[in-house]
């Protein structure tokens, strides 16, 4: 039991110091580039560093997430400009970040509508997160208990948010505030203050 004990306390330990650095390499990516689908990643594979994360299934369903939107919008307004837009536009919007809107108010509030039902209506999003790949991303979203994980749920979900409707030509206003408001190393800070606590050292 020691062996396993001080095992897992140096696993721990090396998958961390690994992720450190890839955080790093992450915020000195210009500012289009981070991504919050990464910072997701991140996240998840820090409280989880026994194992591994699959960064693909991350990406896909958040591509899913976004292709259940348009579904629903191709219902509710099958002339909204969104299915004029090209391959190409669509995934500078999955691949890089977006400033300003690519719709006009109307337009935009419809998207926005239905991404709202989807995430916060809970029949309409278990289903979603039931139908998720990435198991762990599906456990984190469908915790009971949120009482030491609170702020990386309401975070997580935050980033969901936001890199759905920017697949969809929505902006969202939050790599600002995760850069500059809620520096990288707060965001360690908090992540290792929670892991040492829930490994008890």
């Amino acid at each position: 039991m020691t062996n396993i004990y001080y095992g897992r306390i140096l696993l721990t330990y090396l998958r961390h110091h690994h992720l450190e650095n890839v955080w790093q390499e992450f915020i000195n990516h210009p500012p289009e580039h981070q991504l919050l689908e990464e910072v997701i990643t991140f996240i998840i594979q820090w409280l989880h560093p026994e194992k591994n994360v699959s960064c693909s299934h991350i990406d896909m369903d958040l591509d899913n997430i976004a292709q259940q939107v348009m579904k629903r919008l191709k219902v509710e307004n099958p002339k909204h400009p969104i299915f004029s837009a090209s391959r190409e536009q669509f995934s500078r919007w999955k691949y890089n970040n977006i400033y300003k809107n690519q719709w006009n108010n109307s337009e935009g509030r419809q998207i926005i509508n239905i991404l709202f039902n989807i995430l916060l209506y809970k029949p309409t999003f278990e289903a979603v997160v039931h139908s998720l790949k990435s198991d762990l991303f599906r456990q984190h979203l469908l915790m009971k208990n949120f009482l030491s994980y609170s702020l990386y749920y309401i975070r997580i979900s935050l980033f969901i948010f936001q890199s759905v409707a920017r697949r969809l030509g929505i902006y969202c206003d939050l790599v600002s505030f995760l850069i500059s408001d809620f520096p990288a190393s707060e965001i360690l800070n908090l992540l290792q203050a929670n892991q040492r606590q829930s490994i008890g050292y």
